[in-house]
């Protein structure tokens, strides 16, 4: 049986027994999240969260591969479930479907993510086009923003950067380059080192 609630002023919001349950899965997604990288990031030696990134619990040949993966299409079948809540719930809701939609499309998204190298194999040139796809699936996640580029680069940039475009991967710096964002962004530098302040 299907429950209706109405309140004055306010879009019309449906509700079922289904619909609830799907409403769940965000809460177990968010904590089975939280459990990955705890867990993962304990199976993984000298893995240190804070200076490492949570991709490299997933990168090719990396001890916690095999877990991350598994219970990686676990959260993401999960956060699907949530989409489909959302969506449900708004039946009558438009910015609730379009939020429910977003949801669902970022999670099979992620049923896809490319996966990165171990560091070390980046540092010796070893990368190749996965590491490209992921960086490049990593500038899509990102939400649009303000973006400065200047110093010692071949194309400075200040002004909005969209959520997919190739500009940090495109440009090059001969010296120091400042980077300014009010968003989170990914730097991306091929020889794998780590720029200096990020």
């Amino acid at each position: 049986m299907k429950s209706i609630e109405i309140q004055k002023g306010r879009d019309l919001v449906v509700r079922n027994s289904t619909t609830s349950n799907l409403l769940v899965c965000g809460v177990f997604a968010s904590l089975l999240y939280v459990a990955m990288n705890i867990t993962c990031a304990m199976q993984y030696p000298g893995y240190s969260s804070a200076s490492q990134t949570v991709s490299e619990l997933s990168a090719i040949d990396a001890p916690t591969r095999p877990l991350w993966v598994i219970l990686a299409i676990v959260y993401s079948v999960a956060s699907i479930g949530f989409g489909l809540g959302l969506w449900q719930s708004g039946a009558l809701n438009r910015k609730l479907q379009v939020a429910g939609t977003l949801v669902v499309i970022n999670s099979i998204i992620g049923l896809f993510w490319p996966p990165m190298h171990q560091r070390e194999v980046l540092a010796a040139g070893g990368g190749t086009l996965t590491d490209t796809l992921h960086i490049l699936f990593s500038v899509v996640a990102v939400s649009p923003g303000p973006v400065t580029i200047s110093g010692s680069c071949r194309y400075p940039f200040s002004g909005m950067l969209p959520a997919v475009c190739s500009l940090g991967l495109s440009n090059e710096g001969s010296g120091p380059v400042h980077f300014h964002s009010q968003e989170p962004c990914f730097v991306f530098m091929p020889s794998g080192r780590s720029p200096a302040g990020v």
